[in-house]
């Protein structure tokens, strides 16, 4: 793969869980903080346990994500484990742990509460 448009590709691809803590918040931080007006206390929330940085795609595949991945799951789970699509910040770590990559959507919209 090579450079796409001022560096995207590369971001892309980028290890972001294994830079350092600080750099890894900041980046989940200005994500989630995008285009909003009501800013998200990232940082205290990952200081104090309430949120943390946790891989969609899990670190060990199970059966079933190498079945879901297909024939090259070795290669996809090498090159996107750790980037930024493949990250995200929650509180529910407990109930995505090691699912399937449809049940933290499940999970998701189970707790998803809307007021009108």
């Amino acid at each position: 793969m090579g450079q796409l448009v001022s560096g995207y590709l590369d971001f892309a691809e980028r290890q972001v869980y294994l830079m350092n803590s600080k750099n890894k918040i900041y980046i989940l931080e200005r994500f989630e903080n995008f285009g909003t007006s009501e800013d998200k206390d990232v940082y205290r929330h990952c200081d104090d346990g309430t949120c943390s940085i946790e891989h969609i795609m899990p670190q060990h595949l199970t059966p079933v994500w190498q079945k879901e991945l297909g024939d090259d799951y070795e290669q996809i789970h090498e090159q996107w484990l750790h980037s930024m699509s493949n990250l995200t910040l929650t509180a529910y770590n407990s109930k995505y742990s090691k699912s399937s990559f449809a049940e933290p959507f499940k999970v998701s919209l189970h707790n998803l509460r809307i007021a009108l």
